[in-house]
């Protein structure tokens, strides 16, 4: 964007902001881990993600083009037909990776976690023999990478689970639910308390932390008012992807502002115009819950 003449705050705005639309479709690990925290099904969950995501995704399209035409940045020309079907052919075997994932899930061949040890077989054949990309060297050190990621997460959840116990045993759920529910009845007004509260822890910290650390009594307080908890698990993510973006203390502010080279203060003057259609979205959502519900519904 930055050779194309574009801001550099358009730049960091609209990437940090895009960010936000990766964990709301499938493959989504927040989604998995929300699944597995709230007992609902993963396929569930991939499924109430779709619908948002690409609300999500127009809506941000809609600023971002409203800005480029408001700045007038230059047009790319289009690619042709005969361009199109080329980098599709280069990229069949690639894109093929989520068909497999979806497709062997929802048609119950294999289950989420089968599928993970699938994808990644798959994966590795690409890689050595397809695009030739992958070396020994090159798969040792992705292994190293993401035993570390697993180990985190998997100490994170072996926490939260002793934590879940712990606040069974005293009530803590049922205490928050009731705190909840004598401010109010009405399922809307109590979403959008829920959505402030994520929103502003969101904002101080991480929010797979979040996530783990929530969801456990977030979900009775929501199922107790009649919520469903495949709808609440897609809301409670999507907030908290809005929460890394909010300024003072938003992760991916920072995250972009290092990637990119550029200010902080810089990222938070381009990512504001995009914050405003994304909480447009999730109330959207709120008032109605068909929209996330229709896949899970027609296809469970």
């Amino acid at each position: 964007m930055r050779k194309a003449g574009y801001d550099d705050d358009y730049n960091g705005g609209l990437t940090a902001a895009s960010a936000i639309i990766g964990p709301l479709v499938p493959p989504s690990i927040p989604m998995i881990i929300y699944a597995i925290i709230a007992g609902q099904s993963v396929a569930q969950m991939f499924l109430a993600g779709i619908i948002p995501g690409i609300l999500c995704a127009f809506a941000l399209m809609t600023v971002a083009y409203y800005l480029a035409k408001k700045r007038n940045y230059p047009l790319i020309p289009k690619a042709t037909g005969k361009e199109c079907l080329h980098y599709f052919y280069k990229a069949f075997w690639a894109l093929m990776t989520p068909v497999i994932i979806i497709g062997g899930i929802f048609s119950g061949y294999f289950t989420p976690t089968e599928a993970a040890v699938v994808t990644t077989v798959y994966a590795m054949v690409l890689g050595f023999f397809v695009y030739r990309e992958l070396t020994i060297k090159k798969l040792f050190k992705n292994v190293i990478d993401f035993l570390k990621l697993t180990g985190v997460v998997v100490l994170m959840i072996m926490g939260v689970e002793f934590f879940g116990q712990m606040i069974a045993r005293e009530r803590v759920p049922a205490q928050v639910a009731e705190f909840f529910l004598n401010v109010t009845d009405n399922q809307f007004l109590l979403l959008l308390l829920i959505v402030l509260l994520l929103l502003v822890l969101g904002t101080f910290i991480e929010s797979l932390a979040l996530l783990i650390l929530l969801v456990p009594i977030l979900v009775p307080v929501a199922v107790n008012a009649g919520v469903d908890p495949i709808f609440f698990g897609v809301i409670v993510i999507l907030t908290l992807m809005i929460g890394i973006l909010t300024p003072p203390m938003g992760m991916a502010l920072f995250v972009v502002a290092r990637a990119g080279e550029m200010p902080v203060g810089t990222i938070i003057r381009g990512v504001i115009p995009f914050l405003v259609p994304l909480f447009l979205t999730v109330i959207l959502l709120i008032i109605f819950p068909e929209i996330v519900m229709f896949l899970p519904n027609l296809f469970g």
